[in-house]
């Protein structure tokens, strides 16, 4: 079951199953005096501090053609355990299918600052800082920005750039190509108001479903959830994380903190043939292969190469180090192996060379407990249409026009010269060009294509600065497809006059189309110029720290006092 607010009247609706509708969803940061289920059931809603933020979601929702929007504070009765788990447990597929997700970022107080600055409030946002708004930035396949006033400022594309450098997401629209320690690291500096919401803000991104229990303490609610990822993967970065406290135990780490240091962790084959984990009455069973180490000072340490590296070492492969346990009795997380019992160190190593031989294996198994999973199916339907309002171009002096020779599925097509240009959507590596003129300020072309799932757009000014579209020259199709593949763009033209182009997913006229907002202004600056984050940034922010670590340890970890002179 899944409530949701009518953007007109703002009153619940209740959908269950495939009768859901469409809808927009919010995504915002917990602040006092939200406006809850009974709230806004209750007729209370005007006199919370957070009804502005519920109307303006739902202004902008209507102003898009969106009927319908989900927000978290209000949607869900908190009172029912029972229903605050099943929400808990779909969240992350309610985003996924929701048509937009608006980020209200109330501490960024104005759409016009440099969010590219090093100290601005986009880039200090708390937003970016809480564990529930990951599978809020990661999830939904369209997302908008705004600032605290309601004015949108870009989006995960326009903005993708410097979201992955605040936030460590190499790839946005493709998370779940990365391995499990990949997907942890983004969540290891996060936090969470409840210990236990550490957990269960990671169930969707993991694709796991579990028990909801507040009071099981954060520790024991992270164990459920590396239990639930081992039963539905054999991805072994989930061991490899690094902790600088503690002399190590269990196979398992305590929290996503433990994966700080693990956002260059890529998935390798050391042991291609390895036999599956699986779950026996001794607890999950693996089978490592064990390599005393060198030293013979550390005759009871072992190295167990895991199937995985760090970025840029592909032979350099991820190890655990365990040593033999002294305690003579069987305690939850140690190894238990046919002749002794271990234990992992909390630090991981690498090991280079070639895959020992098969029998070199040894059977370990390693106590758990586990619940049952179930899987969260998505499905994706989208515009069959791209629509661009001419009237306001019109009023400035722009004229469309497009190329002679496109069949009919390509043509731009128009009722009368009030109504928008309409054509099919474009497939994945195609682009559709339409042209405007003006004597006066010249030509540009607006350019639209797809890159798997994701639309773009750019503006693009002939080569040749001609100002008669047939002298004109545009660069190749192939030259097109390789820009920055952004949802909103500015360009210059002539005499100081400038061009916008925004596309957003919309509904008109009942049905779902890509809506393509395209204005001109003269003077000021550029409503979305093109931007880019200093090249230093763009290194891996696992690279940066360790580069800072390196500045003030002896490269092993450990701290260094400085040497004093004379």
């Amino acid at each position: 079951m899944m409530r949701l607010i009518n953007t007109s009247t703002l009153l619940l609706h209740e959908f269950s199953g495939r009768n859901v509708p469409l809808y927009a969803i919010l995504s915002h940061r917990w602040e006092n005096s939200e406006v809850t289920f009974e709230d806004l059931k209750g007729g209370k809603g005007p006199d919370r501090a957070g009804w502005r933020k519920i109307t303006g979601c739902c202004s902008q929702a209507a102003r898009d053609g969106w009927e319908y929007v989900w927000i978290d504070s209000c949607c869900i009765d908190k009172s029912s355990s029972s229903e605050l788990s099943e929400a808990i447990n779909s969240m992350f597929s309610w985003y996924r299918s929701a048509q937009i997700c608006y980020v209200y970022l109330s501490d960024v107080p104005s759409a016009d600052d440099d969010h590219f600055a090093p100290d601005s409030h986009f880039r200090n946002s708390k937003w970016f800082q809480r564990g529930w708004t990951l599978q809020e930035l990661v999830a939904p396949r369209r997302l908008e920005f705004y600032s605290q006033d309601w004015v949108e400022f870009g989006t995960k594309s326009s903005l993708g750039e410097l979201i992955s450098v605040i936030t460590g997401i190499t790839d946005l629209f493709h998370y779940q190509d990365a391995c499990i320690a990949q997907k942890m690291s983004w969540a290891a500096r996060r936090e969470t108001t409840r210990e236990e919401d550490q957990a269960y803000c990671l169930m969707g991104l993991f694709d796991v479903n579990m028990g909801i229990l507040y009071g099981e303490g954060g520790r024991k609610a992270f164990n459920r959830l590396q239990q639930e990822i081992i039963k539905k993967t054999d991805d072994e970065s989930l061991f490899a994380w690094n902790h600088h406290h503690g002399c190590g135990g269990g196979l398992l780490a305590d929290s996503p903190a433990f994966f700080s240091e693990s956002g260059d962790v890529r998935r390798a084959s050391f042991d291609a043939t390895r036999p599956c984990h699986s779950m026996t009455n001794k607890g999950l069973r693996l089978e490592l292969i064990l390599l005393p180490q060198q030293n013979p000072e550390e005759e009871t340490l072992f190295l167990a190469p895991l199937n995985c590296t760090r970025e840029g070492s592909r032979r350099n492969f991820v190890a655990l180090q365990i040593t033999k346990s002294t305690s003579g009795h069987y305690r939850e997380g140690v190894f238990q192996t046919a002749e002794w019992e271990g234990k992992r160190l909390n630090s991981i190593t690498t090991y280079r060379g070639k895959k020992p031989l098969f029998g070199q294996r040894t059977v370990i198994f390693v106590r758990s407990y586990l619940a049952e999973s179930l899987e969260l199916v998505f499905v994706e339907d989208g515009p069959t249409k791209i629509v661009v309002p001419t009237l306001s171009l019109l009023e400035c002096g722009f004229l469309p026009s497009q190329r002679s020779n496109l069949t009919e599925d390509c043509c731009w097509k128009q009722n009368d010269a009030d109504s928008p240009l309409v054509r099919k959507v474009v497939q994945s590596g195609e682009v559709a060009e339409l042209f405007f003129t003006n004597e006066d300020f010249g030509i540009f072309a607006l350019v639209l294509g797809m890159h798997g799932s994701q639309i773009w757009l750019d503006i693009m000014k002939p080569i040749n600065q001609a100002r008669n579209l047939a002298m004109a020259e545009f660069p190749e199709v192939c030259h097109m497809m390789t820009g920055s593949r952004v949802d909103r763009i500015s360009r210059w033209l002539l005499n100081g006059l400038s061009v916008s182009a925004a596309v957003k997913i919309a509904v008109e006229g009942g049905m779902q189309v890509y809506k393509v907002d395209v204005t001109v202004s003269s003077g000021g600056e550029l409503r979305w110029p093109e931007r880019r984050v200093m090249e230093s940034e763009l290194r891996p922010r696992w690279k940066r720290a360790k580069e800072a670590l390196d500045l003030t340890s002896d490269g092993r970890g450990r701290q260094t006092r400085p040497r004093q002179i004379g």
